[in-house]
């Protein structure tokens, strides 16, 4: 298989078909269809988001990105992050100094989201060659108003759950949308080019520019436009991570079981992420992003309004329409939106390690 986010077919035939079981308790199940994490509630409880990724560590730097994506994850499906669990690799030849500073830096990143780090399971093996940091991000609703209430003796114990889920059902695109893009796509993947090609993008771009670029991992969150977007009344909300934009687009349309039409020139790129791509050789669309959130809502432009308010940038890029059609305008031209493909990012990492 291809490095980086496995296909849909993929994780229908060989993941879903064997885990798809039925529990009252689980109201949402992680997918490649635009939910990146599990919701589960039982009678009692508040109800709770899980959401894990796993690092790849190179020498012992953890960046800020890694933990973004945990904390975007939750903030997308509405719940803010209490506690970070990481269970850490390390290779036979580490250091207990190099294991400090680990988690000193996981400690250090997710403190601007007022969330805990706790440290799971510590293991040195040889079976790894460098670091493995697995996250699990734990979330509770973002507002009071979402907690789920205690079961009273005399309700039916299935009856939080049956309500919930309704409610989870509910946080789907519908046709007649707007589909709405906070911020700018690429963020993310120009930070990551940055740092891996930083010696050939200095010897075709200016200083000044590069710091610039480097500058973006400050818009890497989106829990302020998630925060803002349920306020306003969003309908559903996507994290655009692997797959770039146009995954993220495709996941949307097919978790709800829409059509699109979505304007390509709408679509807000900073000028960095587009020299950096094409210094590469790279499509930024469909570039990880990190940094920007997808949103339905019945009006669009109110919505960007209300973002823009709480200065987050946002553009109605396109709408939600019935049936399966997933159409991309440009200027005259129309061309099909395709199932996500390999992120660019990991082509990239693909094509440096085949020049070797």
């Amino acid at each position: 298989m291809k490095t980086g986010k496995i296909s849909e077919s993929v994780w229908k035939r060989s993941v879903l078909l064997y885990t798809d079981v039925k529990a009252n308790e689980i109201l949402s199940r992680p997918s490649c269809l635009g939910n990146d994490c599990t919701k589960i509630s039982a009678p009692g409880m508040v109800s709770t988001a899980y959401s894990v990724d796993t690092l790849f560590l190179k020498g012992d730097t953890i960046r800020q990105n890694g933990i973004c994506r945990t904390v975007n994850n939750l903030a997308a499906a509405g719940m803010k992050t209490e506690v970070v669990l990481a269970d850490i690799l390390l290779p036979a030849d580490a250091e207990e100094e190099q294991l400090k500073k680990l988690v000193q830096q996981l400690t250090q990143c997710t403190e601007p989201y007022g969330a805990a780090i706790a440290a799971g399971n510590v293991l040195v093996t040889e079976d790894v060659v460098r670091p493995v940091v697995t996250l699990t991000g734990i979330g509770t609703p973002m507002f009071p108003a979402d907690k789920q209430q205690k079961v009273q003796p005399e309700q039916n114990v299935m009856q939080p759950a049956d309500k919930q889920k309704q409610k989870v059902q509910q946080q789907k695109v519908r046709p007649g949308m707007d589909i709405v893009l906070s911020k700018w796509i690429g963020l993310e993947g120009s930070v990551l080019l940055l740092e891996e090609a930083f010696v050939q993008l200095q010897a075709r771009f200016a200083a000044p520019f590069l710091e610039e670029a480097k500058g973006f991992v400050r818009y890497l969150s989106v829990v302020e436009e998630a925060a803002a977007a349920m306020k306003s009344g969003a309908g559903a909300m996507h994290n655009v991570s692997e797959g770039g934009i146009f995954g993220a687009l495709w996941e949307m349309a097919e978790a709800s079981g829409v059509g699109l039409e979505i304007d390509l020139r709408k679509i807000p790129l900073r000028q960095h992420t587009v020299e950096i791509c094409e210094a590469l050789g790279l499509n930024p669309y469909g570039l990880i992003s990190g940094g920007c959130l997808l949103m339905a809502a019945e009006n669009g432009a109110a919505l960007a309004a209300d973002l823009k308010k709480q200065n987050i940038a946002a553009t109605v890029i396109g709408r939600a329409t019935r049936g399966k059609a997933r159409i991309l305008y440009n200027d005259g031209e129309t061309r099909y939106l395709e199932r996500p493909q390999q992120d660019e990012w990991y082509r990239f990492l693909g094509k440096e390690k085949s020049e070797e």
